[in-house]
């Protein structure tokens, strides 16, 4: 088990540095201050997450990380969750380089969904990280509108 997550969370962390350097280098290549930039702009950057993601899958079969295909969807969904997080909640004061943010969203995304498609845990520990996961990036965004403080 720790072996699946362990591979996991390396895999989809050094993907997040590299999904970090790939957009970075769309967005210099894309340079503009006029709003008909941002279309190509998030367009490109669409095309990079699915193009990692997908090679997120390759990347675990070629490893031979058990269930790939349940781990790899699962990670994606809980990254869309994070990184939705990140951007619904810019007031938040953040002194973390975006690479290490990119680092810890892919690789706390892939041990996540390692944990909760793990068949050696039991259902109902699976069930409630799952809906603790999913439900956080909410319950902050509802926590900050409610008190109306970053």
């Amino acid at each position: 088990m720790w072996g699946r997550l362990g591979k996991a969370g390396a895999i989809y962390a050094a993907l997040g540095v590299l999904w970090w350097a790939s957009v970075e280098l769309a967005a210099g290549a894309i340079t503009c201050e006029d709003w008909p930039c941002v279309y190509p702009l998030l367009g490109t950057q669409l095309g990079i997450t699915a193009a990692v993601l997908v090679g997120a899958w390759w990347a675990l079969r070629l490893v031979k990380v058990a269930a790939p295909g349940r781990l790899a969807v699962l990670a994606a969904v809980l990254f869309s969750m994070l990184f939705a997080g990140g951007w619904l909640l810019p007031m938040w004061p953040r002194q973390t380089p975006d690479s290490v943010m990119a680092l810890t969203q892919f690789g706390g995304a892939a041990l996540l969904a390692g944990f909760c498609t793990e068949r050696a845990i039991g259902l109902g520990y699976r069930a409630v990280v799952l809906v603790c996961s999913v439900a956080l990036v909410p319950a902050c965004l509802v926590l900050v509108i409610l008190t109306g403080s970053p």
